[in-house]
């Protein structure tokens, strides 16, 4: 008889699954978060720096072109420049708290489920394999039992089906396992008996040892991933709020109550 996994082991399985999947684009856009922080540093810095050369020009041209009525168009756009040059600090800065913080915590989590899932890849092969070692060994228990009583060994039924899943591979193992080039004495029927039964306890064991580690694993590994999401994504609202205050704050000085609500 074939054994069948805990449904609620495998609702876990598919959960993993779909986690990944929704981590792997997280990752992608924390990505996307970091490389957009730091470009916008880097675009306002340069706007910054044009915008002061564009005052110098226009304080130079006003007095040429009007001498003493020239205004200070010249000294605003320098005020601009100057506080668009100051937030390429600030953005690099983020940029750089947005990696360690938001980033880094997510590709951790990724790498945790991805750990996860090679463990339910080993449990999966030592379930199948202690399926093929249970099957063995019930048609070498049969097999010496038929001898025993005085009876024939009855020759396996042919494979049906052209299926390839891991349930025809089973079944055309224990198929060619009961299959024999010459009859055997009892005392070989015995050996191959307790030798069957000796590799279905080690993969019990080897099944048990996982399914139980999992019990527990499975369990603290969600709750620490709960935690370190959550500080991750806690993190990026706290710095990208920190962000927007020190631009508040540039543009501010250079416009005062700019930054006021309609």
């Amino acid at each position: 008889m074939l054994m069948e996994e805990d449904p609620r082991y495998l609702e876990a399985t598919e959960y993993l699954l779909l986690l990944e999947e929704r981590l792997k684009k997280a990752v992608r856009s924390s990505d996307d978060v970091v490389s957009a922080v730091n470009t916008m540093g880097l675009i306002v810095g340069n706007f910054g720096e044009n915008a002061h050369i564009l005052g110098d020009c226009e304080e130079r041209g006003a007095k040429v072109l009007l001498g003493a009525e020239a205004g200070g168009l010249g000294q605003a756009f320098r005020q601009v420049g100057a506080a668009a040059s100051s937030l390429r600090g600030p953005a690099e800065e983020h940029a750089r708290q947005l990696a360690a913080a938001f980033r880094a915590p997510l590709k951790r989590g990724l790498c945790l489920v991805q750990a996860a899932k090679e463990t339910i890849d080993l449990r999966a092969d030592a379930l199948l394999k202690l399926q093929t070692t249970r099957a063995r060994c019930e048609q070498k228990r049969v097999r010496l039992e038929t001898a025993l009583s005085g009876g024939t060994p009855s020759a396996p039924p042919p494979a049906t089906g052209a299926g390839g899943g891991w349930l025809e591979r089973l079944q055309s193992v224990t198929k060619l396992a009961g299959v024999s080039s010459a009859p055997a004495s009892v005392e070989d029927m015995q050996r191959e008996s307790d030798a069957a039964a000796r590799v279905q306890r080690e993969a019990q064991e080897r099944y048990d040892v996982i399914k139980e580690r999992m019990a527990t694993e499975l369990p603290r590994l969600h709750a620490e991933l709960e935690v370190d999401l959550n500080a991750a994504f806690a993190s990026a609202a706290a710095c990208l709020k920190g962000l927007a205050e020190a631009q508040a704050a540039a543009w501010e000085a250079v416009m005062p109550g700019c930054s006021q609500g309609a």
